[in-house]
């Protein structure tokens, strides 16, 4: 148990299921795992074992210092670098560890000749981040490159009106060209899922295997206690701010979770939690470690230290980011920061 009393549960046979899910989906192309920022905060140290011990042998993550954490723990696997390169001292860590960095910039590329190792290159297809713009290349000496890997980044794959993927698509595939033996990736999670047909050869889903897009399998759960259960006149105020006055005499239930813990203030007199599967609206402002909730339609009787819902079957991380006006990465990665994390079914995979 955590010093602030909550864990976060977080199912392994479920990434499993989903990294499953996803290879099969891309029956023509390997499919990557990426664990940046800790695997979406979840614990790349035992996230991507896991999946190198079922077949994954490429990974994805954003800086050098979280690619030599991992490299030890992944043996021949490919630790491709998002941020690439920014000194000769970068490079010879790569080459020490088999590191392949992303060259993201003419830069990058100019560092990357002082030391050259295994490398991939990012083409802006335009999403305007990262990445060597498409009339940048013909300035670029590509013989001094030990290419590994082309890729472009799909900018707008999980909009429901997307119509941009299918442009940047195009001016990938024509870029492709230019580099006709060399392994291509484009999918992101998104576009794994909805563009089977822009595979190339190595999807790189992220928050697909966390559960976090789509109708993927669920991988994390979350409840906090109930503290304190109070009666609550028509008229009274609830909160920092008095922002929720209440409309009837209703009974309310204080629950042991806030913004400390990484719930979002945002969700103050928006957000819900559950208990016995019936929603319960937050009310008044998320304080620290506290957040207020209405319990009176709730059918059993609730007593003090009952847990409450936050996250799990009746609540998926997209739906709460939904309420929160956010995204479901922003939500495991928040809250997989501040709380601590028991692993489930670690024993039967």
């Amino acid at each position: 148990m955590s010093a602030r009393g909550l864990v976060l549960k977080v199912d392994l046979s479920a990434i499993l299921e989903n990294y499953k899910y996803l290879c099969a989906l891309g029956k023509d192309a390997t499919t990557a795992a990426v664990v940046k920022a800790d695997a979406y905060g979840l614990g790349a140290d035992i996230i991507a074992p896991l999946l190198y011990q079922h077949g994954c042998r490429n990974f994805f993550v954003a800086r050098i210092g979280e690619a030599m954490s991992l490299a030890p723990l992944l043996n021949d696997a490919r630790i491709y670098i998002l941020d690439g390169v920014s000194s000769t001292n970068d490079l010879e860590h790569c080459r020490a560890h088999g590191l392949i960095p992303i060259l993201n910039s003419r830069a990058q590329i100019e560092t990357y000749k002082k030391a050259p190792c295994p490398a991939a290159l990012h083409i802006d297809t335009g999403m305007n981040r990262l990445g060597i713009r498409p009339e940048e290349i013909d300035l670029i000496n590509l013989s001094e490159l030990d290419l590994k890997l082309l890729m472009s980044h799909a900018a707008c794959a999980d909009d429901d009106d997307d119509e941009m993927t299918g442009v940047q698509f195009s001016k990938f595939q024509k870029i492709r060209k230019q580099f006709p033996d060399i392994p291509a990736s484009f999918c992101n999670s998104a576009a794994t899922i909805k563009y089977p047909e822009m595979h190339c050869d190595l999807t790189r889903p992220g928050i697909a295997l966390y559960g976090g897009i789509f109708d993927m399998k669920p991988v994390v759960s979350l409840s906090a206690p109930i503290r304190q259960i109070r009666s609550v006149k028509k008229g009274d105020t609830i909160g920092y701010g008095a922002t929720y006055t209440a409309d009837q005499d209703m009974t309310v239930a204080t629950v042991g979770i806030g913004y400390a813990d990484g719930l979002f203030r945002s969700l103050s007199n928006t957000g819900k939690v559950f208990i016995n599967n019936q929603a319960c609206p937050i009310l008044g402002r998320i304080s620290m470690d506290l957040l207020s909730i209405d319990i009176s339609k709730i059918d059993n009787k609730v007593k003090l230290n009952s847990e409450v819902e936050i996250l799990g079957k009746n609540q998926s991380i997209s739906e709460l980011a939904q309420d929160a006006e956010t995204v479901s990465y922003e939500v495991i990665t928040t809250l997989g920061k501040t709380i601590e994390k028991c692993y489930l079914n670690s024993t039967s995979i």
